[in-house]
């Protein structure tokens, strides 16, 4: 994972800081959505995305690892 802190949203930023590389997954646009929603005041969707975040990637490294009912658990929280 990659972080730059700018002061500036400009197209450069990323550019600098992707050097050409594409990625699988672009989560950078909903982990800033989620942090103005927290800024704002939301007491109820944005302070539980980041651990759900958090747990979706968790179980997305897991799953080439895992038996199949392994993951069937997962998927229902258990």
């Amino acid at each position: 994972m990659l972080h730059e802190l700018a002061a500036s949203r400009a197209k450069s930023v990323p550019e600098r800081v992707m050097a050409g590389a594409q990625p699988e997954v672009w989560v950078a646009e909903q982990v800033r959505e989620v942090q103005y929603a927290l800024d704002a005041g939301d007491t109820i969707f944005a302070p539980a995305t980041p651990a759900f975040q958090r747990r979706a990637v968790h179980l997305g490294h897991k799953c080439q690892r895992v038996k199949d009912n392994t993951m069937q658990r997962y998927r229902r929280g258990c």
